[in-house]
């Protein structure tokens, strides 16, 4: 299920600027506003594309109940966003377990390719 808090938190934080292209990308010439996502409780994967795009993070960021620790992402007054240092130290982390998963995965696979031939 989609997090509208995180995206209204997303949304409110952005310059007036940047929220109307953000508006403007997700519902290209419709009237459509960000209340959208709160009627329909729901968003096409092209719409949650677009989000993941502006903000530079995964689709997943957007689910509720996802991994990520909450207000991970910082905005200037120009309306860039920015992941904070905390976000980037977890990110490297889960990097590294993954790669220490592949490796263990090798390893466990040597012998069963032995077996094999």
């Amino acid at each position: 299920m989609l997090n509208l808090e995180l995206i209204d938190d997303l949304y409110a934080s952005l310059p007036k600027e940047r929220q109307k292209e953000l508006i403007t990308k997700l519902f290209n010439k419709s009237k459509q506003s960000m209340g959208y996502f709160h009627r329909t409780k729901d968003i096409t994967l092209s719409k949650l594309e677009v989000l993941a795009d502006f903000f530079g993070m995964p689709l997943d960021y957007f689910r509720q109940g996802n991994g990520f620790k909450a207000k991970n992402l910082q905005s200037n007054a120009d309306g860039n966003t920015s992941l904070n240092m905390g976000l980037m130290m977890e990110n490297k982390s889960l990097s590294m377990q993954v790669e220490n998963m592949k490796q263990s995965l090798r390893q466990r696979m040597k012998p069963l390719k032995l077996r094999i031939l």
